[in-house]
């Protein structure tokens, strides 16, 4: 074997060795990383942000209470301010669970009894609430197909062919407008020249659902959703209202 294939050789086992080490390095690097950010969270878990009396309230307490609240809220909790507000309930919270120790609350057999009984009433919810979920997780495929394609479809679609006429859009923007209005009389509406193409966008649209439902055969059970109430001539009318209606 020639020097220069020996020494090509050895080159590529120089490369090869260096590769793998290197890879090792990365995967070091990695598993530092990620035990640096699991040993991070569970440092700023443990972040003391009051004491009561002694008794600690960490960042864990405050984000466990946070996500405690309706979905809708758990967005505006993560401010600053309402972080603070959440940290000074959960402080009276220690505060009067403490005033109730004192009192001897804690051993009342009544207070005892209460409170077994809304510890099951919170499981129950929250077993229905997993049942719920299970339930949305099952049919997550068939609605994020759903959702994509019908967003796809309608979001590629100008609406172009379809007539809108300058008065039926006048009459959506004058009720839009009066809807801000009164909701709030301060409020600033835009332009109709401004919304102009957004409105006729909406109107062709719904043209546009309603002439694809015309296309299908849809059957509809009316009595579905019907009041449960007995019919007006059914409806029993106390004295004192027959007399009132009398003078009507």
């Amino acid at each position: 074997m020639s020097k220069f294939l020996l020494i090509v050789i050895n080159f590529m086992v120089l490369i090869t060795k260096k590769e793998k080490l290197m890879k090792k390095i990365k995967i070091l690097i990695l598993v530092i990383s990620v035990v640096g950010l699991i040993i991070s969270c569970s440092s700023e878990a443990k972040q003391v942000l009051a004491k009561v009396d002694g008794k600690e309230i960490t960042m864990e307490d405050l984000n466990d209470e946070i996500e405690n609240l309706p979905a809708q809220y758990r967005f505006y909790a993560q401010s600053p301010e309402m972080k603070k507000r959440i940290l000074d309930n959960l402080i009276l919270t220690e505060v009067l669970m403490k005033e109730a120790e004192k009192q001897g609350m804690l051993s009342n057999n009544e207070i005892i009894s209460k409170i077994k009984e809304q510890e099951l009433s919170m499981k129950k919810d929250i077993e229905s609430q997993i049942i719920s979920l299970k339930k949305r997780l099952e049919k997550v495929s068939k609605t994020a197909k759903r959702d994509v394609v019908i967003n796809s479809l309608i979001n590629n679609k100008d609406f172009k062919e379809i007539q809108v006429s300058d008065e039926e859009i006048s009459k959506l923007y004058n009720q839009y407008s009066s809807n801000m209005k009164m909701q709030n009389p301060g409020a600033k509406v835009e332009s109709l020249n401004t919304l102009k193409e957004d409105i006729r966008k909406s109107i062709a649209r719904d043209k546009w659902f309603n002439e694809l439902k015309s296309k299908s055969k849809i059957t509809v059970d009316e009595n579905a959703f019907a009041s449960n109430l007995p019919p007006p001539s059914n409806l029993k009318i106390m004295p004192e209202e027959k007399a009132k209606n009398n003078k009507k």
